[in-house]
């Protein structure tokens, strides 16, 4: 997995451009791959960089658990046939990275206009997989609004989110309205099945292959 961290002011951190490769590469320079897929959470958690010297370059990254969780259901979603430098890319509401989101909320708040990465002009995903359930409290509600409304209007049909559903996790597909329960995936029994169907039906119905 690769990312582009950069710090500050207010010793603000935040984590752009973060890709969650599908192939068991270890090599990946930024201008390798395709875009499958895109998960939209609300705010980058704990992963960072593995070298400090690495910020504000592309560099490889030790991913949390949110983001393990998004490349298994994704592989075991394609099967074995995943092609050389596939990828994920992760865009969030929020770019402020840390793990509990009143802290990058603080952190976030030193700065005048909300931060936008750069791929979300150039990448044009297969599908798109919203997950961006949390503490939004801690964002103004024209906030979440203007960057929920801009995601929501993105170009593919195949999406999907986790509804509010008791028991096991289920899939919706299509795009979560205005009012829509938008869950976060590690927080529901059997969520990697319900996932993985619905990634495997919208990438491809005959053919589970990720190309």
């Amino acid at each position: 997995m690769s990312l582009r961290a950069v710090r500050g002011q207010e010793r603000a951190a935040f984590r752009f451009d973060t890709r969650i490769y599908l192939c068991g590469c270890k090599d990946h320079r930024e201008e390798d791959g395709e875009c499958v897929g895109v998960f939209v959470g609300l705010n980058p958690g704990s992963a960072d960089v593995l070298n400090p010297s690495d910020v504000g370059k592309w560099a490889e990254f030790e991913p949390d658990q949110t983001l393990k969780l998004v490349r298994k259901c994704f592989v075991e979603a394609a099967g074995e046939d995943v092609r050389q430098h596939a990828y994920v890319q992760v865009w969030n509401l929020f770019y402020a990275r840390g793990p509990k989101s009143q802290t990058a909320r603080r952190l976030a708040g030193a700065f005048p206009e909300l931060r936008r990465c750069c791929s979300e002009k150039t990448v044009r995903p297969k599908l798109v997989w919203y997950a961006w359930s949390g503490n939004e409290a801690f964002w103004t509600e024209r906030e979440r609004k203007e960057r929920k409304d801009e995601f929501r209007g993105l170009g593919p049909d195949a999406c999907f989110y986790i509804g509010n559903s008791t028991g096991a996790a289920r899939a919706i597909i299509g795009k979560p309205g205005v009012q829509s329960f938008v869950g976060h995936p590690r927080r529901k029994r059997g969520v990697e099945t319900a996932i993985g169907n619905a990634i495997r039906l919208l990438l491809n119905p005959a053919n589970p292959r990720i190309a």
